[in-house]
């Protein structure tokens, strides 16, 4: 599933953009989206350009939790819909929300918020059992859709171009029991079959007349027919064109395809495209290929689409990671899981960024137990320690990294052993359990990284033994660690790390009883952050990576706040 999937449909639609277009004109579409909206393409366009792929956050904004930035890109994108729906009453019509994805889903719930106030329409199709994250409103109805009447029945019956005699008519009808998809269905299948069948020859199930009717199409339009399904629900004209591998051109079999209802003709931004009518349409399409010939099509799916994207991978990392995973190309399929992720975890889509990781991982245990398959497993396992950090996984990723151990140590890979040292070190002084071999990974980390001359590295490790001899009781060391820390943070201007250690330094001091230094710390701490949040996002919450959600109603009350704790806690020692 494609993290931001719906997301990504609506702002391309509002801007205008295609999927085809290059990074300056994708650029301009949406700052003049944004001006039209009355927003300034400055403050909003880099973290919506974030979101599509196209551009990625820098300087003070790459510093920001990818919570806060995904907090501010909906904000942004919620406020550039509204304001297009005052310029011109706005209708979105969504399909099959039972398979929508999680951050989709959220934004779709923080758009509903604003519905009942707004000149805009929001109807949705979705399975039973499937619950809106809206239903819940004052404003949102909901109607089931019960099976059509026999008099209902007949009239989309009359309104197939198939003529059909009565039994046929009378067989489709109690076949279809009242089910539109299955009765047009059965419709088109009895009009493309020779004259005189009989009521009996009626297939038993959805599957089998539309199966029927792809097997009655010519070879080539056939075959056309099932590449598509390869490329997806929807497909371009242009990546179809470089994957067909046939001698006659592919618009005629098109425009029969679309004659007879199987796909519809788009037109996106001035590129021709197509979407099947019907998701089972697409899915008995590619059921019907054989699983070698399904490989070699993905693998040229991705390749082509590789090729089209070739100054954007970013862009479409998830749909090379979907095609890759399933060809034979197992080290793309690899590469492109893991870039996947990453591009998953910086818009805060965690649980689709595991899935990813997940994907790479049980893909490279079938894979030979080569050097660069190791560096592939570490990788996975390492870049996914943010995520499991934010899902709080903690123990669970303590194993993932032990698991990896030997190969880490084999490694000649400074930076991937200092992390992995780091890492183990960091979660365990949080899950409180092994606190003197947290100290031992931190100082390991610490010592490999400063020999590579890797000092973000040592500043993580540093800062995290800060925290290990705190809870560990052995405060003055901890200062020594967090000050080393925090000199490298605040030289690097890292705000976000710099208030981290200062949070450890405080509570050391507190150990200590040096309380004006405890006071001193927590000053400063609070004056990066709230520098970071000002150069960052404004969404209303402060959101500090790696420390969860701090709520921040009563800023003006925070320093005698603090200096009461402070001497409530001397008072009780």
């Amino acid at each position: 599933m494609v993290p931001y999937q719906l997301v990504l449909d609506l702002l391309r639609r509002i801007c205008g953009i295609a999927q085809a277009d290059a990074i300056d004109a994708a650029t301009a579409k949406l700052h003049a989206a944004l001006k039209r909206a009355g927003m300034d393409p400055d403050q909003d366009g880099p973290l919506l350009l974030n979101i599509l792929g196209i551009q990625n956050l820098s300087g003070p904004r790459a510093l920001a939790s990818p919570e806060a930035v995904k907090a501010k890109a909906f904000a942004s994108l919620r406020q550039l819909i509204v304001r297009a729906s005052r310029d011109r009453p706005l209708s979105l019509a969504l399909e099959d929300l039972h398979w929508l994805d999680k951050v989709s889903e959220e934004f779709l719930g923080f758009l509903g918020e604003v519905v009942s106030s707004t000149p805009m329409l929001v109807l949705a199709t979705y399975r039973p059992g499937y619950r809106p994250p809206w239903i819940d409103k004052s404003y949102a109805g909901q109607v089931a859709l019960q099976p059509l009447s026999r008099a209902d029945s007949l009239d989309l019956l009359r309104s197939v171009p198939a003529r059909l005699d009565e039994p046929i008519t009378e067989a489709i009808v109690a076949k279809a029991d009242g089910n539109p998809l299955f009765l047009e269905q059965l419709a088109f299948d009895a009009g493309e079959v020779d004259e005189g069948r009989s009521a009996g020859t009626v297939p038993d199930t959805i599957n089998d007349v539309v199966m029927a009717r792809i097997d009655r199409l010519p070879d080539d339009t056939k075959r056309i027919l099932q590449v598509a399904s390869v490329i997806g629900r929807r497909f371009s004209l242009r990546l179809l064109r470089a994957v067909w591998q046939g001698a006659a051109p592919v618009e005629p079999h098109l425009a029969e395809l679309v004659r007879l209802e199987f796909i519809q003709e788009r037109f996106d931004a001035e590129r021709t495209a197509y979407v099947f009518r019907h998701a089972l349409t697409q899915e008995t399409a590619y059921a019907s290929l054989l699983e070698r010939y399904r490989r070699v099509l993905h693998a040229a799916v991705g390749t082509a689409t590789e090729a089209f994207f070739e100054d954007r991978i970013g862009e479409v990392t998830d749909r090379l990671a979907f095609h890759f995973g399933r060809s034979d190309e197992a080290e793309k399929g690899v590469d492109y899981a893991i870039l996947a992720a990453e591009k998953a975890q910086r818009r805060w889509a965690n649980s689709e960024a595991v899935a990813y990781f997940e994907d790479a991982l049980r893909r490279l245990k079938s894979m030979p137990d080569s050097a660069p398959n190791r560096l592939r497993r570490i990788d996975a396992v390492l870049k996914q320690c943010d995520v499991k950090f934010a899902l709080g996984q903690h123990i669970e990723h303590i194993q993932n990294l032990d698991d990896i151990g030997d190969i880490v140590r084999d490694a000649d890979d400074p930076r991937r052993r200092a992390t992995w040292h780091y890492w183990r070190g960091y979660l365990r002084s949080l899950t409180g359990k092994g606190l003197a071999l947290a100290i031992d990974d931190c100082r390991d980390s610490a010592a490999i990284a400063a020999a590579a001359d890797l000092d973000e590295i040592v500043g993580f490790a540093t800062s995290s033994l800060a925290m290990a001899y705190s809870f560990a009781g052995r405060p003055r060391e901890a200062i020594d660690a967090g000050e080393q820390a925090l000199a490298i943070f605040e030289a690097d201007g890292n705000r976000l790390w710099a208030s981290r250690t200062l949070w450890h330094l405080s509570l050391a001091a507190n150990m200590l009883g040096e309380w004006e230094t405890s006071l001193a710390y927590c000053r400063r701490a609070l004056c990066a952050w709230y520098r970071h949040r000002r150069s960052t996002v404004t969404s209303g919450r402060l959101v500090a990576h790696g420390l969860g959600a701090h709520a921040a109603r009563r800023s003006a009350e925070r320093d005698q706040v603090l200096r009461r704790g402070a001497r409530a806690r001397a008072l009780s020692v």
